[in-house]
């Protein structure tokens, strides 16, 4: 898709809807009501003079190609889901979505069900003689339909992802109808399978969320994501006078960057926290279609998270205290800070909102939750601040998955165990933080839930405090033992099967560690 360009208008930006690009103002100058048609020709055949054609209406115009061809393919892949998550999205904030999910899924059930008795020939779901034949008939047909969306997918998401970053970037009053359509294409890219498109449009979302100098060093993640774009380091952008810086801070420090490379500030505009805002609602609703593109969605989470000044809190939520906002921001507006809160809310459900995915896609948060902890244990060996996100999530993933803890226990707690063997201090203290946090919420989960309580499950929820008896650091030592004092003081009656444990963890006291 091409900008078309003109010399009017660049000296000032008018405030409304348009594409500001390289000193070139493009007003968005006709609208289209999605799924409708004009006959445009046709009503101009009684003219006599040609109309005049406005300086926005070519970007107008592919603007709205592009956004209805998003929208087609949404439907041919979605069919009337897309009307229902379409209206999901209208208030990210909603928490009530949650179980409007869940009952959507629940209404597919029934439908499934209604079309396997009609294809039974209405016998009540009983096959007969020729039910087999109609449904050799209908997985035909639906093999077919499944080829044609993925081939639609192939065929067009390039340009697709292609302009619509380019639109984004340039976007004026556009940016959150174009941050959804990109959101729309990455969830049906990933429902159909088709993983190249699906990561150039969560590349995409990453890239608008964080300032243009900032990606490329920062990002390690997103280099390894397919993209229509070049991949040289882009220039030094213009000043952009577009959008309201609302917060300057420190960048994360980085593993691949010498100290005396790194940026001294990053500046965050308010386009890149309604960014941040599409990122975490895609996170939220369409974390079962991000597969192993969950690592640079939660690596740009943390250099956010980090800029923003969001500590990590109790049970593994960020919180923006104004000591730490105030030794992390160079400059912040009373806008930014009162949104801080809303921002931290809606990260956190990200990861509770876990427990609605399947198995495998919970392992790919985890499996990315920890590789992110990884690079921050690399980091702390050189004696520089890691960030503590990776460790925080893994803990508040945790909580929120207590009803399927045999699929994530050990490879949450083995991580830990890790973590608190570190040498830095604060690394060390988070880890065995989110161990003894665990390790008590299992237990006050099993007590309300008693019908679930097996010898096994005894053992296992005591298994990673009991390990923690080979960490030799005093003050890890010391949250263990406190940690199995209050289990023994409000929970003795629950260990049952996992007594031997916590008598290795009472006899394993040394004088050492006195």
């Amino acid at each position: 898709m091409y900008l078309f360009m003109s010399t009017s208008g660049s000296s000032g930006i008018p405030q409304q809807s348009g594409f500001y690009w390289k000193g070139v103002w493009l007003p968005l100058c006709i609208t289209f009501d999605p799924g409708t048609a004009k006959s445009v020709y046709i009503e101009m055949l009684d003219r006599t003079e040609a109309p005049t054609i406005q300086d926005g209406y070519g970007i107008s115009v592919a603007y709205a190609c592009l956004m209805e061809i998003i929208r087609s393919i949404a439907i041919s892949v979605e069919a009337d889901e897309y009307f229902r998550l379409q209206e999901m999205y209208e208030d990210i904030q909603n928490d009530t979505e949650e179980r409007e999910i869940n009952s959507n899924k629940n209404g597919n059930n029934k439908d499934s069900k209604s079309d396997k008795i009609i294809t039974n020939n209405s016998h009540n779901g009983e096959a007969d003689q020729n039910s087999n034949v109609v449904q050799k008939i209908e997985d035909d047909v639906e093999n077919k339909e499944r080829e044609v969306r993925l081939q639609l997918l192939k065929s067009s998401w390039c340009g697709l992802v292609w302009g619509l970053s380019v639109l984004a970037e340039a976007s004026i009053g556009e940016l959150e109808n174009i941050l959804r359509a990109i959101q729309t294409l990455a969830r049906v890219s990933g429902k159909v399978g088709h993983s190249v498109g699906r990561d150039a449009c969560v590349s995409a979302l990453c890239r608008c969320a964080l300032p243009a100098q900032y990606v490329v060093p920062a990002l390690g993640a997103l280099g390894a994501l397919p993209c229509p774009w070049r991949r040289e380091p882009p220039p030094p952008p213009d000043p952009d006078y577009r959008h309201q810086v609302v917060w300057v801070g420190t960048p994360l420090p980085s593993a691949s960057l010498p100290t005396g490379q790194q940026q001294s500030f990053v500046m965050v505009t308010s386009r890149h926290v309604t960014a941040m805002k599409a990122l975490l609602c895609a996170a939220q609703r369409d974390g079962d279609t991000i597969q192993q593109a969950w690592l640079p969605v939660l690596t740009t989470l943390q250099h956010l998270v980090w800029i923003l000044g969001l500590k990590p809190s109790t049970g593994g939520s960020m919180k923006a205290s104004r000591a730490s906002a105030d030794a992390n921001a160079v400059m912040s507006t009373s806008a930014v800070m009162a949104d801080l809160p809303a921002l931290s809310a809606m990260l956190s459900r990200v990861f509770e909102s876990s427990k609605n995915l399947d198995d495998v896609a919970l392992h790919h948060l985890i499996d990315a939750l920890c590789k992110l902890s990884n690079e921050a244990m690399e980091l702390a060996y050189s004696n520089r601040e890691p960030s503590l996100f990776a460790v925080a999530k893994l803990l508040e993933t945790g909580l929120a998955n207590m009803h399927r803890i045999e699929v994530m226990w050990r490879p949450i707690t083995n991580h830990l165990l890790e973590v608190c063997q570190h040498p830095h201090i604060r690394m060390r203290e988070w880890g065995v933080e989110a161990i003894t946090y665990l390790v008590q919420a299992a237990f006050q989960y099993h007590h309300n839930n008693p019908v679930l309580v097996t010898e096994a499950r005894e053992r296992l929820l005591l298994e990673p405090l009991s390990e923690l008896c080979a960490v030799r650091q005093c003050d890890v030592r010391a949250r263990q033992l406190e940690c199995a004092a209050r289990l023994l003081h409000s929970r003795g009656d629950q260990l049952g099967a996992a007594w031997p444990l916590m008598m290795e963890i009472i006899s394993a006291i040394s004088s050492h560690h006195r």
